[in-house]
């Protein structure tokens, strides 16, 4: 949606890093989910007694080098790093990290365009009662204030 109507450049990423997960632990079975990636953004592998690989490590000082890019000038490309494209709704590339870092296709982009279309409806709901609210406190406060309605 920001690619759409943002005004800014847009860097989406696909991660598939499996950590490695000690065997036994709780999280052994969980793959490459949603937040497993932060260890490598802010390269803290050390906060874990894992085995961490030297892919590992150098998947860890990639990302952070990114976010640490991103941070500084609103961009992650930089030296050292291979180039980073920005998403758009032309050319829908993103970042997959993996054991290593490489642009690729948006994964699973025909179900993630049925899951949008599901929440058009309710996009424009919330704007419906967005608006209503607004006039309902713009009358309040014109009622609070003494001023005719």
């Amino acid at each position: 949606m920001q690619a759409k109507t943002g005004r800014g450049k847009v860097y989406s990423y696909y991660f598939a890093h499996l950590p490695p997960y000690p065997q036994g632990s709780s999280f052994a079975d969980w793959r490459a989910g949603h937040w497993s990636e932060l260890r490598y953004v802010f390269d803290h592998l050390s906060q874990e007694p894992w085995a961490w690989s030297d892919a590992d490590r150098a998947l860890a000082n990639v990302m952070a080098t990114y976010w640490t890019n991103f941070a500084k000038s609103v961009d992650p490309n930089g030296d050292g790093v291979p180039v980073w494209p920005n998403l758009t709704t032309d050319r829908e590339r993103v970042l997959h990290f993996d054991d290593s870092a490489r642009v690729g296709g948006v994964p699973n982009l025909e179900w993630l365009r049925r899951l949008d279309l599901c929440y058009i409806g309710l996009r424009g709901a919330t704007t419906a009662m967005q608006k209503e609210l607004q006039e309902t406190h713009s009358i309040r406060q014109q009622i609070q204030s003494g001023a005719p309605k």
